[in-house]
């Protein structure tokens, strides 16, 4: 099986700060994200809400992917969030318990069903 990079959008509560960023292991980086575990911008503003995310299985289109979106403006920003609340809602529970495994699985689940979108979707 080939590793997998996510490109996500993680946002704040008053819905005014964004962090974009790529991992290998979505499950892992939004648990670390909600525990607070890395100290820094996500933590000094609270950044935890995941809205958003695609996946590549070349690393290099996902970091272009990134830096695309890091250059957009909050308004085309906004327009990509289109995770639903219980489909987080239901990932956090799994994720929350913080056990490597379920990571794993809860990131296989979340590709497989709750991708939400393709390279043709997307325009790429």
């Amino acid at each position: 099986m080939s590793k997998t990079h996510c490109v996500y959008i993680l946002i704040n509560q008053r819905r005014i700060v964004f962090d974009t960023g790529i991992t290998s292991d979505l499950a892992k980086r939004i648990w670390e994200r909600k525990q607070k575990i890395i100290r820094g911008f996500t933590c000094k503003y609270n950044v935890d809400d995941w809205v958003y995310f695609e996946v590549y299985e070349d690393v290099n289109e996902a970091i272009v992917r990134k830096k695309q979106i890091k250059n957009f403006r909050r308004e085309k920003k906004r327009g990509l969030q289109i995770l639903p609340g219980k489909t987080c809602r239901l990932f956090y529970q799994t994720v929350r318990m913080g056990i490597k495994e379920s990571w794993v699985f809860s990131t296989q689940v979340l590709l497989s069903k709750f991708m939400p979108t393709t390279k043709a979707s997307l325009g790429l």
